[in-house]
């Protein structure tokens, strides 16, 4: 699944997910609309934040074994019971 479909399917926006990961609106829209290419780093923090929903794949790269990365969940994550 690419980014963009996967933030269409959990209703995120690209000005939410660029806030939570502490990356420009503006790169990350570059990105998702190809125009330009992610680094490594940024393929590694969305293989991440999505739990592999999106792979390297998705960005035209080969599968690697990603850099462990532990990414800080929005709130909105938490289920009170």
């Amino acid at each position: 699944m690419n980014l963009k479909d996967w933030l269409l399917t959990k209703k995120i926006s690209q000005s939410a997910l660029a806030k939570q990961l502490g990356m420009s609106r503006s790169h990350v829209n570059l990105v998702i609309n190809g125009r330009i290419k992610p680094g490594r780093r940024f393929v590694d923090v969305i293989v991440a934040y999505t739990d592999g929903d999106v792979t390297t794949k998705d960005f035209g790269m080969q599968d690697y074994k990603a850099n462990k990365i532990f990414i800080a969940r929005p709130k909105t994550d938490i289920i009170v019971l």
